[in-house]
């Protein structure tokens, strides 16, 4: 049974100005981290509506492991299982096929090692914020179900891979190229703070690009809304969650968080796409997180000359230390660009 499903055929609508509420790689800290906490990384927001938590049927549980059964050709559920697209702090994705509709899906399965409650929930908590930015620019879910006693997100399938990806294979991207994926990246992201939700980990491996080259926002596991101060108790008050080399000093920190925060995380991520690396790069996180926290980057121009120096004053305001000194809205960071 899905929470809020969305009825077939599974083809992405979007609905400009409204949310349709169902309910990786990360980094070395973000996969230790506790379960059971707190985390007060949120802007106290009372006007807006809260995000409604439908109940869960849980299917009875098998007594072998569902996880442990999934390989490519096998049945989970309503899925045929094709392969394997990667793994993450959270779970694995495939991508799966319907059996009954023939419709593919990427289909997030939670880690067989993650069983407390807490992370059950978050889980289903990411597939909820997810979907309620329904947006062309950012990947759409379909819904949040429980198989076997196993939470599982389906989403939208991106056969283009991920911003990551293609600076891997290819080195940093044309310039125009890398200015216009940012702009999709906003266009998403805008969406996303307007129905009350903070991304909290921007970087170019969550940035899918579809069939077409469109870019679009991935991965809301750490995502928080900032309309529902039950939806905090899921994180660690005090803590960092994230993603150290694109994270903003506050979040690092752990402090509250507001849109500026996302900012950074998208300049940072724009200073890959030109550079072919982050701003801050050093041999283990703790040691990034050092130099996020005291190290003014250099330009992007000392590593890549063609790019204008317009641009790369605006990649370097996204990555100021103080919030204050940064765009304080989408808006105009996308004017900048």
């Amino acid at each position: 049974m899905l929470i809020g499903r969305i009825s077939l055929p599974f083809r992405p609508t979007y609905n400009k100005g409204k949310s349709a509420v169902n309910g990786d790689e990360n980094s070395d800290l973000e996969k230790d981290r506790p379960s059971g906490s707190d985390d007060k990384s949120h802007t106290d927001s009372t006007d807006q509506p809260t995000l409604s938590v439908p109940p869960v049927r849980h299917r009875e549980r098998t007594p072998e492991s569902a996880v442990s059964r999934i390989q490519p050709g096998s049945q989970f559920g309503p899925y045929r299982i094709v392969r394997t697209l990667g793994r993450g702090g959270m779970g694995e994705v495939y991508e799966a096929e319907q059996v009954e509709s023939g419709h593919r899906v990427a289909l997030k399965v939670l880690r067989q090692s993650l069983v407390s409650p807490t992370d059950r929930k978050r889980f289903l908590r990411e597939g909820r914020l997810a979907a309620s930015v329904n947006h062309p620019h950012s990947v759409y879910v379909y819904g949040t179900d429980v198989i076997d006693n196993v939470p599982v997100i389906s989403m939208e399938l991106m056969p283009g891979g991920t911003l990551a990806d293609r600076v891997a294979k290819k080195g940093p991207l044309p310039i125009t190229e890398a200015v216009e994926a940012t702009l999709q990246m906003i266009s998403g992201l805008r969406a996303a703070a307007a129905v009350g939700v903070l991304h909290r980990d921007i970087k170019p491996s969550n940035c899918m690009v579809d069939g077409e080259g469109t870019v679009k926002i991935a991965d809301y596991g750490l995502s928080i809304s900032t309309a529902s101060r039950q939806e905090t108790l899921l994180t660690m008050t005090g803590s960092f969650l994230g993603t150290p080399a694109y994270a903003s000093p506050e979040q690092i920190q752990g402090e509250k968080l507001d849109v500026r925060s996302d900012i950074y995380a998208v300049g940072a991520t724009l200073y890959h796409l030109l550079t072919g690396r982050p701003p801050f790069e050093a041999e283990g996180a703790v040691r990034v997180v050092a130099k996020v926290m005291k190290e003014v980057p250099e330009s992007p121009r000392v590593l890549r000359t063609e790019i204008p120096e317009g641009l790369a004053r605006v990649v370097l305001r996204c990555l100021e230390k103080e919030p204050s000194a940064r765009f304080n809205d989408y808006a105009k960071f996308e004017k900048e660009l």
